[in-house]
C-alpha cells in the first residue's frame, strides 16, 4: 500500500513539472483593425492592447501577417510611455521579427492597456478575408512566481473586396483621374488649357481655361516696344480715357444741336 501511494505522489510531482501551473484569472490579447472593409491598396492601422490582468511579470508575443499583406516598415511603434505604465524594466518591438516584449513589469490592471500600433497595406491583386493573429507560447505569458497567466486571444478580420476593373475617366485641371465604377482616383490633376487672350485693357489680359473656366490676368508684355501688347495687341497709348470720351459726347451733343439749330433758321427766312 505504500509503495503505491508513493508511486501515486511521484507522478502527481512529475506532472507538476510536465505542465504549466496557471493563475486563476484570464486575460486577453486584442487585436483591431482602425478599418475592416477594404480594398487592394488600402493601408490598415491594427492596434495591439491587453485585457485585464493580475501581477503580470512578463510576456512575449508574435504579430502573423497574412499573405495578401504588407507590414509597413517602421510602422511598429510602442505606446508611448508604455515602460512606465507598466513599470516593466524592458518594452520593446522587434520590427525584423514582428515581436513585441515586455519584461520584469510585475503588472496589474483592471482595465485595457494599448501596447502597441502597426500597418500593414493592401495587396493589388489581394481578395477576401484576411485575419492578422498572435503567435503565444503560453511559457511566454507569466506572473512574479513564473506561473503561466491563462489568456485568451481576438484577432483581427478584415474583408478585402474584388479588385475593380476599373473605367477610368480622364483627368483635367479640376480632379484626377477617376473610375467610374468605383470612384477610385488616380494621378494628378492636369494642366490648365489657357486660351490666348484677344484682347485686354489697362489691367491686363485674361487668360480663360477651355475645360473649366478659371480666368487669369496677366499684365501686358511688349519686348518688341511698338507700343502694342505682344500677347493681345492691346495699345494704351491709343486708348481715351473716360474724360476724352466725355468730352467728345459733349462736342458731339452740341455739334448736333448746332446743326438743327441752323436748319430751323433757315427753314423760317
Amino acid at each position: 500500500m505504500k509503495r503505491i501511494v508513493a508511486i501515486v505522489m511521484i507522478i502527481f510531482v512529475a506532472s507538476l513539472w510536465a505542465y504549466p501551473c496557471f493563475a486563476a484569472e484570464p486575460t486577453c490579447f486584442k487585436m483591431t483593425a482602425d478599418i475592416t472593409n477594404v480594398s487592394p491598396g488600402d493601408t490598415v492601422t491594427y492596434t495591439v492592447s491587453l485585457g485585464a490582468v493580475e501581477n503580470l511579470y512578463g510576456m512575449k508575443l508574435k504579430i502573423a501577417v497574412p499573405e495578401g499583406l504588407k507590414y509597413v516598415e517602421g510602422s511598429g511603434q510602442i505606446s508611448e510611455g508604455l515602460s512606465e505604465t507598466m513599470n516593466a524594466a524592458k518594452a520593446e518591438f522587434i520590427e525584423e521579427t514582428l515581436v513585441l516584449i515586455v519584461g520584469s513589469c510585475e503588472y496589474s490592471s483592471e482595465f485595457d492597456t494599448v501596447l502597441m500600433q502597426f500597418q500593414c497595406t493592401v495587396d493589388a491583386d489581394t481578395s477576401g478575408l484576411k485575419v492578422v493573429h498572435f503567435e503565444i507560447d503560453p511559457e511566454n505569458v507569466f506572473d512574479g512566481e513564473y506561473n503561466n497567466i491563462p489568456y485568451t486571444i481576438a484577432d483581427a478580420a478584415i474583408s478585402v473586396d474584388e479588385p475593380c476593373n476599373h473605367q477610368w475617366r480622364n483627368a483635367d485641371c479640376t480632379a484626377p483621374k477617376i473610375c467610374d465604377l468605383c470612384g477610385a482616383a488616380d494621378g494628378a490633376v492636369s494642366e490648365h488649357d489657357w486660351k490666348k487672350p484677344e484682347s485686354g485693357d489697362s489691367d491686363g489680359h485674361w487668360y480663360d481655361c477651355s475645360a473649366c473656366g478659371l480666368s487669369r490676368l496677366e499684365v501686358h508684355a511688349d519686348e518688341n516696344e511698338d507700343g502694342r501688347c505682344d500677347i493681345c495687341g492691346y495699345a494704351p497709348d491709343k486708348e481715351q480715357s473716360p474724360v476724352a470720351w466725355i468730352v467728345i459726347t459733349i462736342l458731339v451733343i452740341m455739334g448736333g444741336a448746332a446743326s438743327v439749330i441752323l436748319i430751323r433758321k433757315k427753314k423760317y427766312k
